[in-house]
C-alpha cells in the first residue's frame, strides 16, 4: 500500500520487513530494489534486483528494471543484456521493448532504438511515455519533425508541464520552428523558475540562434539558482565570446577554470576564443592542456590541424592515423580525424595521399549526413532556385519601392564559402567607419521563419513574399538592425559576409533599398577543391561530394545571373584573383562602392586586432598572397568530377 500511495521510505521499510521473514522471496526483493531505484540508489536496486533474478531467472520484469537500473548506473551495455532477456521471455512484454529503445539511445544505436520504440507502441497504443521515448530517439536521428509529431501526440489533451515543454522547445527549434521553440522553452524556465536546468536550456536555444545577449541572460539566471553549475557558466563564456564581448567571456572562462582547471569545455572555450584574437600561441598552448586531460579528444586534433603548420607535430600525426580506423569513433569524429590528418599530409607535400584522406574524411562526413537523413538533394537545390526566378523580377521590386527601411548601414558579402569573403570583411572592417559582424544567419531566418509567420496565408518561404506588405517589411528590416547593430558601436557601415545570403538578396532587397551587395568571385576550381578540403562547422552535405560541389556551384551561379538582372540593388563583383593582385586598388573601389572615404588601415588588415571564426581566419591574419591562386593544378588529375561539371 505504502508503494502505491507513493510513500517510498515506507515501502522500503516494508519490503525490508517482509524480507526479514522470507529472505530470498523474489518479488520482494525486486520490489525493494525498484523502490530503491525511484529513491536513487540505484548500486542498492540492482544489487537487490539482481538477487530477485538469481532466485527467478523467469520474469521479464526482473530483468527489464534491472537493465533500468544498470543504465542509470552508467552501464548501458549491461542493461542491454537484461531488456533482450526479459523479452526473450516475453517478446511482447511492452514495458521491456520501450525500455530497451531508452538503453539503445544511450548507446548511440539509433536504428535499432527507433525499431525497438515502434514495436513498443505497436504492443501498447498510444502510451505517453514510449512516444516520448520515440519523440528523443527521432530528434536524436535528425528526425526533427517526426519528434515533434510524436511528442505532439504523447502530449494531447494533457496539460503542458515543464518537463514536456522542455522537450518539445529543441524539437520544434531543429524543426524550423523557431517561434514555437521558443516560447516551449521560455514557457518551461517560467514554470519552474527556481530550477536552474530551465533557465540554462532557454539559454542554450538562444545560443543556438545566435541571440547572444539573450543566451547570457538566461545563463545568469540559471547561475544564480545554481552557482556551482559551471556548464551554464561556460555556455555564458560562449555568448559572451559570440556576442562580440571578449573581455567578458574571458573573465569567465577563467573564473571556471581558477575554481576547476581541468575543466575541459572551459579550456576549448579559451582555446577558441584566442584562436579567433589570432593569438595561436596561446590557443595551441591550451588545446596541448586539454589533450593532457583527454588524450584522445577528437576536436582538439581537428583545430590543431586548422592551424597551420604549426598546429600538428609528426606523433600528433601518428595518432591520427592510428585513430582513422578506430570504428568505436562516430562517423563525425573520424571525419574530423582524417580532415586533421590529410591537411598534415599536404602540408608535408604528400599531395596523392592527403588527396585520398580527404576523400575519405568526405565519406564519413557523407555516412554522418545520411544517418540523419539530410544528405545533398540536387532536385531540391534546383527547386530552390526556381522558385526565386519565378517570384522575383523587376516588376516585382517595381510594385514594392516603398518597402523596407531606407538605411545604408547593411552591406552584405555574398559568393560562395572560400570565395574571399573573409578577406573582404577584414579589409572592408579595418575601416573605423564599418563594423564587421561576421557570418549572420538573420536573414535565414527573417525569411524562412518570421516571413512566413507575419505573412497571412499558408505559403511557404519565399512564396509567401507575394503577400509581404510595406508595414511587415518595416518590422522584419527593424528585427534585423536591432540585432546586427547592438556591437557596431558608432560605424556606420555594418558588414554581414554569410555567404549562402545570395539566396535571399530578393528578400534583403525588400527590406533595405538601400543595401549594398558585394559579390566575392573566384576561380570555382579552386573554390570548389578549397570547399573539399574543409571541414565545415555548419551543415552543408553539398560540400562532401566533388560532383554534388560542382552542382550547388553551378545553381549558385544561375541564381547570381538571376539577380543581376533583376535586382534593383548596386551589386560589386569582386574578384578573388584580382583583389589580392591589386589590394589598394580593388580596396577602394570597394570602400567607395560603400559611399566612404578611403582610409589606409584597410591595406593593413592583417594587422586587425578584431575576432575572426571562420575557416579563413589563418590566412586573413598575413599579409596578402597569391600562393593559393590556381592551387587546383596541383590535384587536377583528381578533380574530373568537379571540372567536368564546371566545364559543362
Amino acid at each position: 500500500m505504502a508503494h502505491r500511495s507513493g510513500d517510498v521510505p515506507g515501502a522500503i521499510a516494508a519490503y525490508r520487513r517482509a524480507l526479514e521473514t522470507v529472505p530470498n522471496h523474489a518479488d520482494s526483493l525486486h520490489l525493494l530494489g525498484v523502490a530503491m531505484m525511484q529513491s536513487g540508489d540505484h548500486p542498492a536496486a540492482a544489487e537487490m534486483i539482481g538477487k530477485a533474478v538469481s532466485v527467478n531467472n523467469s520474469v521479464p520484469a526482473y530483468h527489464d528494471h534491472l537493465g533500468l537500473t544498470l543504465r542509470q548506473m552508467g552501464k548501458p551495455a549491461d542493461a542491454e543484456a537484461h531488456h533482450r532477456r526479459a523479452l526473450e521471455i516475453d517478446a511482447d512484454f511492452a514495458p521491456a521493448q520501450n525500455n530497451l529503445a531508452g538503453t539503445l539511445l544511450a548507446l548511440g544505436k539509433l536504428a535499432e532504438a527507433e525499431t525497438a520504440a515502434r514495436r513498443a507502441i505497436e504492443l501498447k497504443p498510444g502510451d505517453t511515455e514510449t512516444l516520448t521515448n520515440l519523440g528523443q530517439i527521432l530528434l536524436a536521428r535528425g528526425r526533427a519533425s517526426g519528434a515533434v509529431e510524436a511528442f505532439e501526440t504523447a502530449f494531447k489533451g494533457r496539460s503542458l508541464t515543464s518537463e514536456m515543454l522542455s522537450q518539445l522547445g529543441p524539437a520544434y527549434q531543429r524543426a524550423g520552428r523557431r517561434a514555437e521553440a521558443e516560447k516551449a522553452l521560455t514557457q518551461a524556465a517560467e514554470m519552474m523558475p527556481e530550477r536552474a536546468g530551465g533557465w540554462s536550456r532557454l539559454g542554450v536555444f538562444h545560443l543556438n540562434v545566435e541571440q547572444f545577449d539573450e543566451a547570457a541572460a538566461a545563463f545568469r539566471k540559471a547561475l544564480e539558482i545554481n552557482p556551482a553549475d559551471m556548464g551554464s557558466e561556460t555556455n555564458l563564456g560562449v555568448a559572451l565570446w559570440r556576442g562580440g564581448r571578449f573581455d567578458e567571456a574571458e573573465i569567465v572562462f577563467q573564473d571556471v577554470l581558477d575554481r576547476s582547471p581541468e575543466e575541459v569545455p572551459a579550456l576549448l572555450g579559451l582555446a577558441a576564443l584566442r584562436a579567433a584574437e589570432g593569438q595561436n600561441g596561446q590557443a595551441r598552448t591550451l588545446y596541448r592542456r586539454v589533450l593532457e586531460i583527454e588524450p584522445g579528444n577528437v576536436d582538439v586534433y581537428h583545430n590543431l590541424g586548422a592551424d597551420g603548420d604549426a598546429g600538428l607535430s609528426d606523433e600528433d600525426a601518428g595518432h591520427l592515423a592510428t585513430l582513422v580506423g578506430k570504428r568505436s569513433l562516430s562517423d563525425d569524429d573520424r571525419a574530423k580525424v582524417s580532415f586533421a590528418l590529410a591537411g598534415y599530409l599536404r602540408r608535408a607535400g604528400a599531395d596523392e595521399a592527403a588527396f585520398d584522406l580527404y576523400t575519405t574524411a568526405n565519406a564519413f562526413r557523407t555516412a554522418a549526413f545520411d544517418s540523419v537523413g539530410s544528405g545533398f538533394d540536387q532536385a531540391a537545390q534546383e527547386q530552390f532556385i526556381e522558385a526565386r526566378e519565378a517570384i522575383f523580377s523587376e516588376d516585382f521590386f517595381a510594385a514594392r519601392r516603398e518597402f523596407g527601411r531606407k538605411t545604408k548601414s547593411p552591406v552584405f558579402v555574398v559568393g560562395m564559402p572560400r570565395s574571399g569573403t573573409t578577406l573582404v570583411e577584414q579589409i572592408l572592417a579595418s575601416h573605423p567607419s564599418v563594423h564587421g559582424a561576421g557570418e549572420r544567419r538573420d536573414i535565414a531566418v527573417i525569411g524562412i521563419q518570421r516571413s512566413v509567420a507575419e505573412i497571412d496565408g499558408e505559403d511557404p518561404y519565399p512564396q509567401c513574399l507575394r503577400r509581404m506588405t510595406a508595414e511587415i517589411s518595416y518590422g522584419l528590416a527593424d528585427e534585423y538592425l536591432a540585432q546586427v547593430g547592438i556591437r557596431a558601436r558608432r560605424a556606420t557601415r555594418i558588414i554581414d559576409k554569410m555567404p549562402f545570403n545570395f539566396m535571399h538578396l530578393g528578400l534583403i532587397a525588400l527590406l533595405f533599398p538601400e543595401a549594398k551587395i558585394i559579390h566575392c568571385r573566384r576561380d570555382m576550381r579552386d573554390v570548389g577543391l578549397s570547399c573539399f578540403f574543409t571541414n565545415f562547422a555548419d551543415t552543408h552535405p553539398w560540400s562532401t561530394d566533388l560532383r554534388h560541389i560542382g552542382h550547388f556551384i553551378r545553381s549558385y551561379e544561375r541564381m547570381m545571373r538571376h539577380w543581376h538582372a533583376v535586382l534593383p540593388l548596386p551589386i560589386l563583383n569582386m574578384d578573388y584573383e584580382t583583389l589580392v593582385g591589386d589590394l589598394e586598388g580593388q580596396s577602394r573601389r570597394m570602400i567607395e562602392h560603400l559611399g566612404l572615404r578611403w582610409n589606409s588601415a584597410c591595406l593593413r588588415f592583417h594587422e586587425s586586432a578584431r575576432p575572426v571564426s571562420t575557416a579563413a581566419r589563418a590566412q586573413v591574419r598575413q599579409p596578402i598572397y597569391t600562393s593559393a591562386i590556381g592551387r587546383w593544378r596541383e590535384y587536377d588529375k583528381w578533380l574530373h568530377p568537379l571540372t567536368s561539371i564546371l566545364s559543362e
